[in-house]
């Protein structure tokens, strides 16, 4: 039998800490912090300072905002996936030939989570910051994601998450996304049409290693004056299944056995 764990409750309210800022609030006080995460005012202000001790955090004596040394975090967690490196000078070049935003992400609870972007030159590119999560229902990354789990996990997905309606176009009927999923699952490509934002279509497959295993999805996205979903399937579909393939070709043979397709 296996020895329940005491989680280490500073721990979790220190990195509550740290995400409580974010682009709206990228600078607080003290006070402000205690009320955003719920805390007594002293028990925040020891994290705080403990954070500017260490470097994760910056103050000038009233105002706390992040140091950039919070970057190492997330560069230790993209250095943690054998892909990650070899996948962005292809998605440069996928961007760069159709002169779209190109994206990758990984699957992350009912979001999927942008760990990789770059983006074409026209001023209308679309804008989605490394690290945003979006609801995976209703994203062609989260589609890829979810139709290469297990069945079970498959069922369970469309059974117990949330399907929010974000535009008029979000498929939020259990019945239709298992058919969108299987759809993904059948065909290893998703195509997501105005569902995440009026305007939007994402075209989206699974990066693989040498073993098959699903590492993440990368996605193009293209405005709807620019591009239908056919459009899609014949032009941007055969750049990214090419731009998949030699990353999966560029991998080491057991780069990423050890990593799962989901974290949480």
């Amino acid at each position: 039998m296996k020895t329940a764990v005491k989680r280490v409750e500073s721990l979790v309210k220190g990195l509550a800490v740290i995400c409580a800022f974010n682009r709206n609030r990228p600078r607080m006080t003290l006070s402000e912090a205690a009320k955003v995460v719920s805390l007594p005012r002293a028990t925040a202000r020891r994290l705080l300072h403990t954070l500017v001790e260490l470097g994760y955090v910056e103050t000038d004596g009233k105002l706390f905002q992040l140091s950039p040394r919070l970057l190492e975090v997330g560069y230790s967690y993209l250095g943690s996936l054998p892909w990650w490196e070899i996948a962005v000078p292809h998605m440069q070049k996928v961007s760069e030939t159709l002169d779209e935003t190109c994206v990758a992400s990984v699957l992350a609870g009912e979001d999927v989570v942008m760990i990789a972007r770059r983006s074409g030159t026209r001023l209308t590119a679309i804008n989605v910051p490394m690290g945003s999560r979006l609801p995976a229902h209703a994203t062609a990354m989260g589609r890829i994601l979810i139709a290469n789990q297990s069945r079970a996990e498959i069922d369970r997905y469309v059974a117990e998450s949330t399907l929010r309606s974000i535009t008029a176009h979000t498929v939020t009927d259990r019945k239709q996304l298992r058919k969108a999923i299987e759809f993904a699952r059948d065909n290893d490509f998703s195509i997501v049409n105005q569902e995440l934002e009026v305007g939007l279509l994402t075209v989206a497959v699974p990066i693989r290693d040498m073993q098959g295993n699903v590492l993440a999805a990368m996605a193009v996205s293209v405005h709807s004056s620019r591009a239908t979903a056919k459009l899609l399937q014949q032009r941007h579909l055969p750049v990214l299944l090419k731009a998949v393939k030699e990353i999966s070709a560029a991998l080491p043979t057991a780069a990423s056995t050890e990593r799962r397709l989901t974290y949480r």
